[in-house]
């Protein structure tokens, strides 16, 4: 995993657990709003390996829909198995552009949104937060063919947020394994 500048990630929660549980179902919402179709990923299998990335696959209930993958990474904090950032990608149920969503939990100042860079490219983006819910904030971006591309030539996603303090955090995202996993959902 990759590491984060310090903060309090999950300082209101009552447990360690019961902050990973919030955070696991963000990211569940999030697979689910980024998914690709079923009989796309039959090759694919949930917990997979690409390298620093990993695919998540949601099977639905009996007769409920077709089980749906993302490929997702998390970013902790240094010394610490909590999750700061999570990054899913994938493409939804009837189209061909890949969607990004980025997590983050609640204390981030939200008019800023997210300000993404792949290495230290001036192509740049800034990202509005779209919803916040009970396990943090997402902020979704389509990526276009030039974006994606760049994606996949990329080596590092740098992820700045502002906190509400007014700090800046700048989280490293790898990008080893994203093009063999973006590739997987198709």
């Amino acid at each position: 995993m990759s590491t984060t500048l310090p903060i309090t990630a999950c300082a209101t929660a009552a447990s360690g657990s019961q902050c990973l549980r919030r955070w696991l179902g963000a990211l569940i919402l999030g697979i689910a709003m980024t998914a690709t179709s079923g009989g796309a990923v039959a090759a694919l299998q949930d917990g997979q390996k690409f390298k620093d990335w990993t695919a998540k696959c949601l099977k639905p209930k009996a007769g409920e829909g077709e089980t749906i993958c993302g490929i997702v990474q998390l970013v902790s904090r240094p010394n610490t198995s909590e999750p700061f950032l999570a990054v899913e990608v994938g493409y939804p149920r009837d189209g061909d552009i890949a969607i990004v969503s980025f997590t983050v939990p609640l204390g981030i100042l939200l008019p800023v949104g997210v300000h993404m860079q792949i290495d230290d490219s001036e192509n740049t983006a800034n990202v509005p937060f779209t919803v916040c819910v009970p396990g943090g904030c997402r902020a979704m971006l389509k990526l276009n063919e030039e974006t994606l591309g760049m994606f996949k030539r990329g080596t590092v996603l740098k992820i700045t947020v502002a906190d509400t303090r007014g700090g800046t955090l700048t989280l490293p995202v790898s990008l080893r394994g994203f093009t063999a996993g973006i590739n997987a959902l198709k």
